[in-house]
């Protein structure tokens, strides 16, 4: 109860497991006491562990993914103005198809979108908003064919949270509910061939080049690119 209600007042998850965890030391004595005279009983059953508080979110705040050190929730309106300020950021989507945005009302039509997606019995795409101590630093998405059995992945941080293996922590997390939660196994993603921040995260999350080809157009710019096609296919 207490961390329902320390989500709804605005508190991080960071902050929810921080003070679940505290009671695991103010319970101590109680705990070994209740141990001593019920032998028969696993202490580690009621002993407050942080994966018993991760669980318990995730099935509690609807499609919430969990990571060591993130939070994805459906992308929406309500990350409006941290979204805009990283898909306006030239320098790092010089290398991204439908980005840099043009304006803040394109930003809020694309997220609008998202958020239709997400109610959607038949979605063609699911965006996730990444977290880091309660701040959006960037998103995540899936996009997925018309026979609903393959998931193109693509994902974008703000500057200052590059290179910290956020993109792949995410990535994995992501990849794991499409299997769990939708049944797709099979993963694809693109990118511009000197995109190598983005093909590293791909070969850390397993992938195989399968394809380099012409014909990319970069929205930021009037050259015509190169690109790789990575895939990978998990196991159930």
């Amino acid at each position: 109860v207490s961390a329902i209600l320390l989500w709804k007042s605005g508190m991080s998850l960071e902050y929810i497991i921080e003070d679940y965890m505290k009671s695991k030391s103010n319970l101590k004595e109680m705990l070994d006491a209740f141990a001593k005279q019920n032998p028969e009983i696993d202490i580690n059953v009621i002993t407050p562990h942080e994966r018993y508080i991760k669980e318990f979110m995730e099935e509690y705040i609807k499609d919430c993914l969990i990571t060591e050190r993130l939070l994805l929730l459906p992308h929406g309106t309500k990350y409006l103005e941290t979204t805009h300020e990283y898909a306006t950021d030239l320098e790092i989507t010089k290398y991204m198809v439908a980005l840099p945005s043009d304006s803040l009302e394109a930003t809020r039509s694309f997220l609008e979108s998202c958020e239709a997606e997400w109610n959607s019995e038949k979605p063609s795409f699911l965006e996730f908003a990444i977290l880091k101590e309660n701040v959006q630093i960037g998103s995540i998405g899936l996009y997925f064919n018309e026979s609903f059995d393959t998931a193109e992945i693509g994902w974008i941080l703000a500057r200052d949270y590059h290179n910290y293996g956020y993109a792949t922590e995410a990535a994995k997390a992501v990849m794991k509910y499409a299997v769990e939660q939708l049944g797709i196994i099979h993963f694809i993603a693109h990118c511009d061939s000197e995109n190598s921040a983005s093909e590293n995260v791909m070969k850390k999350l397993g992938m195989t080049r399968v394809s380099y080809h012409g014909g990319r157009k970069n929205k930021g710019s009037d050259e015509e690119r190169w690109e790789y096609l990575y895939e990978v296919r998990l196991r159930v």
